[in-house]
């Protein structure tokens, strides 16, 4: 037997930490008619409903609070690995929306109990950032030599002056963190033009 429309009420569900999470209804008891009979954690107030906001139940009124939209905002958030709120799971998912791997100022850390939270990224000190473009000028110059190599192997055909030419620029190469403008500011050297003996 259905229950007739009237005898039934909207009501609006919330978690355990108050966060709305769906909407249900109260069914009036079949005891005393006016009486309804609520779901645990309902009311019937109702709230605004804006997708940029979560709404939190404090026992009188919805409180809307904004959803994170830039990495600083989960900086002091601790997002449950555990829980399956509505309010928990897009968190856990917005979070990495919003902190991807190439995200430079701010990257999510896990808690012992696997929780998520984010955390500033610090700003790299001049030193760091010299010696970083110190370490990528010298990989380029081992990449530039590392492409002369096979020239320097005992069987290929090469003139003697190319050959020369060859060590030449390879020299040039180990030189370039002597350079007075290393790291920011290098001359590299001329790869020279070398012809293969027939």
């Amino acid at each position: 037997m259905t229950t007739p429309k009237n005898q039934l009420i909207d009501v609006f569900l919330f978690d355990e930490d108050g966060y709305f999470s769906g909407v249900s209804v109260a069914m009036e008891s079949p005891l005393e008619k006016g009486v309804f009979i609520y779901p645990p954690r309902s009311t019937t107030a109702v709230p605004e409903l804006d997708p940029e906001n979560f709404y939190r139940w404090n026992g009188e009124v919805w409180i809307s609070e904004p959803k994170p939209t830039k990495p600083e905002d989960f900086v002091g958030k601790s997002i449950s690995h555990e829980s399956q709120t509505v309010h928990d799971q897009e968190l856990r998912a917005l979070i990495q929306k919003i902190i991807t791997s190439d995200c430079k100022t701010h990257k999510i850390v896990r808690g012992d109990d696997l929780s998520w939270g984010a955390e500033a990224i610090p700003e790299k000190t001049e030193e760091e950032k010299l010696k970083e473009a110190e370490d990528q000028a010298r990989a380029k110059r081992d990449h530039l030599i590392s492409k002369t190599d096979y020239l320097l192997t005992a069987d290929y055909p090469i003139s003697a002056e190319d050959l020369e030419a060859v060590k030449t620029y390879r020299q040039a190469l180990r030189d370039v963190p002597q350079q007075e403008g290393f790291p920011s500011d290098i001359e590299w050297p001329t790869m020279p033009e070398v012809k293969k003996i027939a």
